[in-house]
């Protein structure tokens, strides 16, 4: 019973991790919003 509860203990945070991965992975391939771009042409300041 132990090593049962255990296995599936294992596999849940191993698909957690992978889940949190490709996430990761996802927001890092995404492009920049607009509003950022604004920001960064401005050396940091947000026009009024």
């Amino acid at each position: 019973m132990i090593v049962v509860s255990g296995g599936i203990v294992y596999l849940t945070i191993a698909e957690w991790r992978d889940r949190r991965r490709r996430d990761e992975e996802r927001r890092a391939d995404r492009p920049i919003a607009r509003s950022t771009d604004k920001i960064s042409r401005n050396n940091g300041k947000v026009k009024k």
